[in-house]
């Protein structure tokens, strides 16, 4: 028999190979098509087409249905490495919801390695914007509009979803990141879908860029618009005939902003673009910019390579103009406009020279011998070692970050910096830090982060140890039917259960405290460094529901908890069916599985039936996220699945189908315009989880000039109505109802009558010459509710134009369009140049804030009455 076995054996092997030799080539085209640039010329192409893979071809073998058992055998081998690899598809589709062919699709990241050992290439670039070549995976769209890549999961903090059509429609992008959840987390092993991506018209601009003589510009930057949602941003260079095409231009009205440096920046008056058209020539002279010349030393006098210096002309909020210091300290700035400008300078072992925060020193454009005197900073020896054993922490990343630039920085893992690990013999880092004004950071394997401020020792020695105590650890194996599984998504969590009238209490995650990893081949996960506090484990299979572990207790601090074997399931099918009156278009409504935000999302076909697969044992909500027009948001139903079977539900969604309304605003007697205009239901709704009461809302946008607003809302039966501006806050009046009825719309005019609020400041030290006077009012009781307004100073006074609704005579503060009270209050006055200030508490810690002119709080309550002025003692 052993004789026997050997000659099968190697007809085993023979197979193999020649079924691996006939598998079907995975490889990914390289091509991108002429209109997926942002140029015209053919200087300007990304690169040459090259043909498709052929597709997969039938089999012509008459015994294809009874393949052997070592093809199935391969079949099934083929299954368990996919399970180790990651997939993600899609369906694009245009306006019209029609299919769109041969759309290049890429999965990519720009700033880091796709893995240590990945299997990534370069990937065709988008525009000429790119800082390095991005590598990736990438295909195109077949005829009916789907795509699926497949990729070994990325260990990159960072992937881009980057979708590329004619241009004649916009181009779209999807970021998913590692301190991220639902549709947005972190890919990893297993299926992800994407579902329908629908892809908005596009309007083309082109023209030409000169210098002020009419010679043409190349290499100049055209940009037509910032990035909005998931729309890129729009732009491209000018090629060495000064002409530019910008494609891909969501059709909108775009200003056409042309910068190069050494030339000023102009900006075009805005134009229409029109879907599927092209528009132009739209042409911008650009005129020669003055620059900064200037040299930094140290106070040796010796020049110093590698500072930063950044520059910075009105507004203060502008683009700064960025340079770095060459081997012989020389640097020159082209400004962006003919005007004065702030400069900063900065270097890691150097104090930071300037402040572009303030204002106050500007330097004027033209000078050409400026000379930077920086001081050397003191450094810090930083000695990290374990708490518990004393022994040097040899291997760790280390950060200083100065105290002004950094909030408090939580314990959250994925909330802070995350410094590259790396060899520190001895536990020892040297780095310029100021005492008792920055802040160190450190992270280790095995440890919790741990941040602090810089003290040292003692004054005379600039020494500082770091004790890390190490962590917990949690480990497990994930399971399905007793057998592991690898490269499952595994996440965990930091939280704390909340009561919210369920039978089981709800876990709530603390925002940016969760870790991601992936079982291995054996499917074992381990997450180490834990803090000790709640967790949940979320493990997210391919072609399965998500599994949830909560952890009562993470062990002591250096133990490990084993979680054992997790179970996975297959899940359930949720099969459902929309209904609507007889003649309604039931095709295009977006239901959504669970959550508002991040649940999956199914598009309702033709015949309005939508699905859920993979959906995990349990009650489920459907919600209606009204993103088509006629059909508005809101829950609307909930099925009971079981594992690995089918629940059928049907959504009756006439309550769904929206009614026009317009609605005529009037603020004590006159029209207002720019408040945006709310209906909230009156009776509660279930739109949220059981034992909670939510008022369901209809957004209708904002008030024009004549004080009219129009919109579509849901009949929500009687409602109140909201009026919110950022100088009033939000306002409802008892009178201010009207009645939201299926079938009828409504056109009515809405009076809102406010009080006011008096308060004597004239024994007060006066206003600041130019700054801002805060005002709060806060509802004592529950619910809580505030009133905020912030009331610009100028010239000692407060400016009438800026707010309408405030005004300061003779000591006497008179705050109108109030809702009615009572309210706790408190008034403080701001100078515009007023600092951010550390002070030191009793405890040793620190709490900023920033310097008051005045300040006045109010202990007691006052009514706040309709048409009553009340003044405040």
């Amino acid at each position: 028999m052993q004789k026997l076995a050997l000659p099968v054996v190697g007809l085993v092997v023979i197979l193999l190979v020649l079924l691996l030799a006939r598998a079907p080539s995975t490889g990914v085209p390289d091509r991108v098509s002429r209109d997926a640039t942002t140029g015209s010329d053919a200087s300007h192409e990304l690169a040459q087409d090259t043909e498709l893979a052929a597709p997969d071809r039938a089999s012509d073998d008459p015994n294809a249905s009874t393949r052997s058992t070592l093809e199935n055998a391969l079949a099934g081998a083929s299954e368990e490495v996919s399970r180790s690899r990651g997939a993600v598809s899609g369906l694009i589709v245009d306006e019209n919801e029609r299919p769109l062919p041969d759309v290049l699709v890429q999965l990519s990241t720009l700033y880091d390695a796709w893995s240590p050992a990945g299997e990534a290439t370069p990937v065709v670039p988008i525009g000429d914007f790119r800082r390095s070549q991005a590598i990736g995976f990438e295909t195109r769209t077949d005829e009916a509009g789907t795509f699926r890549l497949e990729f070994p999961p990325p260990s990159a903090e960072r992937v881009s979803l980057t979708i590329v059509p004619d241009r004649y429609h916009v181009l779209h992008r999807l970021w998913f990141w590692s301190d991220e959840s639902g549709d947005r987390r972190r890919l990893g092993a297993g299926q992800r879908d994407l579902g329908t991506i629908r892809l908005e018209r596009a309007g083309v601009v082109f023209g030409r860029i000169t210098n002020e003589d009419g010679a043409p510009l190349a290499d100049v930057e055209v940009d037509a618009g910032t990035e909005s949602g998931r729309h890129l941003r729009v732009r491209t260079r000018t090629g060495p005939d000064g002409r530019y095409v910008v494609a891909h231009a969501p059709a909108a009205t775009h200003g056409i902003l042309a910068e190069r440096d050494g030339f000023l920046s102009a900006f075009h008056e805005p134009v229409e673009l029109v879907p599927g058209q092209d528009t132009g020539p739209v042409d911008v002279a650009l005129g020669r910019a003055q620059s900064i010349r200037g040299i930094v030393v140290d106070a040796e006098g010796a020049p110093i390579e590698g500072v930063r210096l950044s520059g910075r002309t009105p507004p203060k909020n502008g683009v700064p103009a960025l340079v770095t210091s060459a081997s012989d300290g020389a640097f020159t700035f082209h400004l962006p406009t003919n005007e004065p400008a702030t400069l900063q300078a900065r270097h890691r072992d150097f104090v930071r020279w300037g402040d572009d925060q303030d204002g106050t020193t500007t330097f004027e454009p033209g000078l050409s011998e400026l000379r930077i005197v920086m001081e050397r900073a003191e450094k810090t020896r930083f000695v990290v070692v374990d708490r518990e054993t004393g022994d040097p922490v040899e291997r760790f990343g280390f950060l200083v970050l100065p105290r002004r630039e950094v909030d408090f920085l939580r314990p959250a893992p994925t909330s802070q910096p995350r410094p590259a690990i790396r060899d520190r013999p001895g536990g020892v880092v040297e780095a310029a830090a100021k005492p008792r004004e920055d802040r160190y950071l450190v992270r280790a394997e095995g440890y919790p982060t741990v941040t602090g401020t810089v003290r040292h020792a003692r004054k005379s020695t600039p020494v500082q140890k770091i004790r890390l105590r190490r962590g917990s650890t949690v480990v497990g194996r994930a399971v399905r039917n007793g057998e592991p599984i690898g490269g499952v998504d595994v996440r965990i969590e930091q939280g704390q259960l909340m009561d919210v009238g369920r039978p089981q209490p709800l876990f709530v995650p603390m925002h940016g405290t969760h870790l991601n990893g992936a079982t291995d081949a054996a499917g074992q996960f381990e997450f180490a460094g834990l803090r000790r506090s709640r967790y949940r484990l979320t493990l997210s299979p391919g072609g399965g529901p998500a599994v949830f572990v909560d952890i009562e207790r993470t062990p002591k601090r250096g133990e490990m908890l084993d979680l054992g074997d997790v179970e996975l399931v297959r899940g359930g099918t949720i099969d459902g069916v929309v209904m609507l009156p007889s003649g309604s278009d039931l095709e295009g409504i977006s239901i959504r599985l669970d959550e508002w935000g991040d649940g999956p999302t199914a598009i309702t076909d033709g015949d309005g039936r939508f699905a859920f697969d993979g959906v995990l044992a349990g009650e489920h909500r459907l919600l209606v996220l009204g993103e088509r027009e006629g059909i508005g948001r809101g829950a609307a139903g909930t099925a009971i699945v079981v594992d690995g079977e089918t629940t059928s539900v049907e959504l009756d969604l006439t309550s769904h189908l929206t009614l026009d309304v317009e609605l005529s605003i009037e603020l004590n007697g006159s029209p207002a315009e720019g408040l945006r205009v709310k209906l909230v239901a009156i009776d509660g709704g279930s739109e949220a989880v059981p034992g909670h009461v939510v008022f369901p809302k209809a957004d209708l946008g904002r008030t024009d000039e004549s004080g009219t607003v129009r919109g579509e809302a849901r009949p929500l039966g009687r409602c109140r109505v909201e009026i919110y501006s950022s100088d009033l806050g939000t306002l409802e009046h008892p009178a201010a109802r009207i009645d939201l009825v299926p079938g009828r719309p409504v056109k009515e005019t809405v009076h809102f009558e406010a009080g006011a609020l008096a308060r004597d400041l004239s024994d007060t030290l006066p206003l600041p010459e130019n700054g801002s006077l805060s005002v709060r009012l806060m509802d004592p009781g529950p619910p809580k509710r505030g009133v905020y307004r912030k009331i610009p100073i100028v010239d000692g006074a407060i400016d009438p134009t800026a707010h309408a609704f405030a005004a300061f005579e003779d000591g006497l503060l008179v705050l109108t369009c109030l809702p009615a009270g009572p309210f706790e209050w408190s008034v403080s006055a701001f100078a515009a140049d007023a600092k951010f200030v550390w002070t030191e508490q009793p405890d040793g810690s620190r709490k900023g804030g920033t310097e008051r002119a005045f300040e006045h709080t109010g202990t007691t309550t006052v009514e706040v009455d309709w048409r009553t002025t009340v003044t405040v003692p």
